[in-house]
């Protein structure tokens, strides 16, 4: 399992792979440990209640996570049955020495080509393609919830070690070493400021990422395809919608086991391209 999940290519794959683990599993234990018995007495309603959230957050951000890692979505695919002749609309891959559909581009950092490829995801080593492109969305929709709560939970226990906010925090937030270094923080007030500020720093970049991939997927674009300006391949709302969650798309956020099968095999992208052209062609002559 952990030669599957491990990345094994870039350098900066695996130093972000192993700060987003030891991350989540350090901000838990700083909750559970610090901040939550300081408001809710242990075994109290509240108590569980925050808990039985956090871990809830945890195992669908782990969950998706994994899924992510371990579903191929490669043109090297055992369940891949790629043609010898090249189609239209195919190109060939020197690399992989295989022909690749359309939508599909090879990733330098995986070296290999991955089907209807999106980006390469540094936090989890791994390219986010057609079949796992459903965990990513989840797993960041679920970090950005996560680090919201912890923001929200965590307001009068920061206002309590660094005081109300104001420009001089605002000051020492950006730049706690130097704060401590002239005398104005505490050790411990540098530890929360630098707790506080990742936690902080890491919910405005899922902020991001979350409100990018929603106007992507809402014009049914890959990242690349938005760069390059090509939407022959947007249907509607939901169905851009469907070809990223599946058909049982309102599911998917309960569970990252809960089967939704997507409408392509991740090749068949060609019949919505030709209706496109269609339409165009027939517009133009009326």
């Amino acid at each position: 399992m952990f030669q599957k999940v491990w990345p094994k290519h870039s350098i900066s794959d695996k130093a972000a792979f192993s700060f987003t683990h030891f991350g989540l599993i350090y901000i838990c234990l700083f909750q559970l440990l610090t901040v939550l018995p300081l408001y809710h007495e242990q075994g109290s309603s509240m108590y569980i209640l925050h808990v039985s959230t956090g871990v809830f957050i945890l195992m669908q951000i782990f969950t998706n996570m994994y899924k992510l890692l371990l579903t191929n979505t490669t043109i090297k695919s055992p369940e891949m049955n790629l043609p010898c002749v090249l189609r239209q609309g195919w190109y060939y891959c020197h690399t992989c020495q295989l022909n690749a559909p359309p939508r599909s581009h090879h990733c330098p950092i995986c070296e290999i080509c991955v089907l209807k490829r999106d980006h390469h995801c540094i936090f989890t080593g791994n390219c986010v393609g057609h079949f796992n492109h459903r965990y990513f969305v989840n797993m960041i929709i679920y970090l950005w919830i996560g680090c919201a709560y912890v923001v929200l939970f965590n307001l009068d226990y920061y206002n309590q070690v660094l005081g109300s906010f104001n420009i001089y925090l605002l000051a020492k937030l950006f730049c706690p070493m130097l704060a401590w270094t002239l005398g104005y923080v505490t050790a411990y007030q540098l530890y929360i400021l630098i707790v506080g500020g990742v936690n902080l720093l890491a919910m405005l970049l899922f902020t991001f990422l979350v409100g990018f991939q929603c106007f992507f997927i809402s014009r049914g674009q890959t990242q690349f395809e938005c760069k390059k300006k090509v939407n022959s391949y947007s249907i509607n709302l939901l169905d851009n919608w469907k070809a990223v969650l599946g058909e049982r798309w309102f599911m998917t956020p309960l569970s990252a086991y809960l089967s939704s099968p997507l409408p392509s095999d991740g090749t068949d992208f060609k019949e919505i391209f030709i209706e496109m052209e269609v339409v165009k062609e027939t517009s133009k002559t009326m």
